[in-house]
């Protein structure tokens, strides 16, 4: 048999993409945890940002009010231009009610698309160029380079403050203003509110000055608004920051083309899977018909359109339950503060979102070794691993406190005392 050539290469994009990201981020040596299926299992839910808290009953509200149509199995547009409520006539009821824009969102300021993440890589590929810089304080969400990177092939530009600075407050500007200047590629800001993982809203003097700074150095400002709905109180904050859309607030001082809101309903309803995204413009056409033009290449799945179109009509239903995902958020968030005082470990007290940063550092302190500190709490993560339980480190989020690991506390009570309390090394 006559030898065979050799495979052209890989995209250099793609090398890069494989290189940094690796095939698979959630490597799984064994099936996940269940109580009932699978009780010795991997236990990953305290590192992947999923709701369970209400699943059961957003199930039973799908189950018994999913309806499709024969509009809904052919490609969108048929939904779209059919006389049937769809999400591009449906989700400017959603955001207009949560966001409380002092302009109310029309159908016209909204693209809709499979989830927040693709909208943002989506928003990313109009406005920037490759080798553009984004700009995110630290810690930010870890899984941001990926939305960055592809397609748009932008790069983190992070701004890494002393741990004692609050990156929220007014106190970062100073270091925002001073890595912009010493890095000419930043075309973008992205401000999360509310923040992952530092699981707060955002004062509105903080906000205003990113706009300022936006303006002052000509950036665009994009604001990740996908927590707007689970802000809530607890025994440890009984007055949380409010929340505020920066579409609420007057007197910008930026021009409103640099804005744009990246937000949906999913996490709110704890429905991570069932993917819907939007991107809200309300003063930058040329941007919108650019993403426009690029989403169909991932368009939004009609199931998706017709389960969530339902859930937003029903505002009763929908007010309802996000009332009683608040309550159930600061009670879960309660059983991971007291187990983090039980053990002698600082975290910091979440007042919106699934999540929360927790200190392990007296378990990293306890590794004997001439190590490093990121080695030291590796070893940490891979005990906590041979244990069943599966940690990730904030170092990707590249977090000014090396030690702390981001914890998700939204599973049902049962099943979080089996991660924390059977599990903890």
């Amino acid at each position: 048999m006559a030898q065979l050539s050799s495979l052209p290469t890989l995209a250099k994009r793609a090398e890069g993409m494989a290189a940094t990201f690796g095939a698979s981020q959630w490597p799984r040596p064994s099936p996940n945890y269940d109580p009932i299926t699978n009780p010795d299992g991997l236990i990953a839910g305290l590192t992947v940002a999923e709701n369970n808290l209400l699943g059961h009953e957003l199930v039973q509200y799908i189950n018994a009010h999913f309806r499709i149509t024969t509009d809904h199995l052919k490609y969108r547009p048929a939904l779209i231009n059919s006389s049937k409520l769809n999400i591009t006539t449906s989700i400017p009821k959603f955001f207009n009610r949560s966001l409380k824009p002092l302009t109310p969102i029309l159908i016209e300021h909204v693209i809709s698309g499979p989830g927040v993440g693709a909208m943002l890589s989506h928003l990313l590929w109009a406005i920037c160029d490759p080798g553009d810089g984004v700009l995110l304080t630290c810690p930010y969400y870890a899984d941001y380079p990926k939305n960055l990177f592809w397609p748009a092939e932008t790069t983190v530009v992070p701004v890494i403050p002393p741990p004692e600075v609050d990156s929220l407050s007014m106190d970062i500007v100073p270091y925002i203003q001073e890595t912009i200047r010493k890095n000419s590629n930043v075309k973008v800001l992205i401000l999360v509110n509310p923040h992952n993982p530092l699981a707060k809203a955002y004062p509105e003097e903080t906000i205003r000055a990113y706009a300022s700074i936006a303006e002052e150095f000509n950036l665009y400002l994009i604001t990740d608004e996908v927590f707007a709905n689970e802000v809530f109180p607890s025994k440890y904050s009984p007055n949380p920051q409010p929340f505020r859309s920066i579409l609420s607030l007057s007197d910008l001082p930026c021009n409103p083309g640099r804005i744009f809101v990246i937000a949906g309903p999913t996490k709110d309803l704890g429905a991570s899977g069932i993917k819907l995204g939007c991107l809200i413009a309300q003063r930058n056409q040329p941007v919108l018909d650019a993403v426009a033009a690029a989403v169909p290449v991932t368009p939004l799945s009609t199931a998706s359109d017709a389960i969530f179109t339902h859930i937003i009509e029903d505002e009763e239903w929908l007010d309802g339950f996000l009332d009683r995902n608040r309550k159930a958020l600061a009670q879960s968030f309660e059983l991971l503060a007291r187990w983090c005082e039980g053990h002698g470990f600082e975290f910091c007290v979440a007042e919106a979102g699934i999540f929360a940063l927790v200190d392990f550092a007296p378990l990293v302190n306890k590794i004997d070794g001439e190590m490093s500190t990121l080695e030291k709490l590796d070893q940490v993560i891979e005990r906590a691993k041979k244990a069943g339980v599966m940690l990730r480190t904030s170092a990707a989020s590249e977090d000014p406190v090396q030690t702390r690991m981001r914890i998700v506390f939204t599973s049902p009570a049962a099943t979080m005392k089996v991660r924390l309390l059977d599990h903890h090394s």
